[in-house]
């Protein structure tokens, strides 16, 4: 279902043995099958380097949580730096675009209800917001007239 640009999904549905299953495991946050299709619509010549970019995307590069949240962050912002062999056969540099900042309407706008990860804790944010199946936003709500709630 489409709203104002976003589609909407059910966290259960897109689940592992979900019914529109589009997770691999509980612990996988990124939506590999929209990322990596945005990925190539994005990047249509180097469309072949977007598997390469999805496993550094995916790849953790440091130990510190810090450095390794501005990485993360990075990488959608600036694109991710993937070498290859030029017909040349040199070895080039390509930046990987994850996100298409000059054509919005061009990314996968997803928001979805109850998404599970299942880490070191279970969590179940009430909205999770994903564009090009990585996820940028998450929200909470909370209703302000329940004094239990925190």
């Amino acid at each position: 279902m489409r709203h104002h640009g976003f589609s909407t999904e059910f966290g259960p549905n897109i689940a592992p043995g979900g019914i529109a299953e589009e997770r691999g495991s509980w612990e996988q946050v990124y939506l590999l099958d929209r990322l990596r299709a945005a990925g190539r619509r994005i990047n249509r010549s180097h469309a072949d380097l977007v598997d390469d970019a999805i496993k550094r995307l995916q790849r953790a590069e440091s130990q510190s949580e810090l450095a390794e949240n501005f990485r993360v962050h990075k990488l959608p912002v600036d694109g991710v730096p993937v070498e290859h062999r030029g017909v040349d056969r040199q070895v080039r540099t390509v930046y990987v675009r994850l996100v298409d900042f000059d054509e919005p309407g061009n990314n996968d706008w997803l928001a979805v209800n109850q998404f599970t990860i299942v880490q070191h804790k279970n969590r179940r944010p009430d909205v999770l917001v994903f564009v090009n199946g990585i996820p940028l936003a998450l929200l909470e709500l909370k209703n302000p007239a329940n004094e239990q709630r925190p």
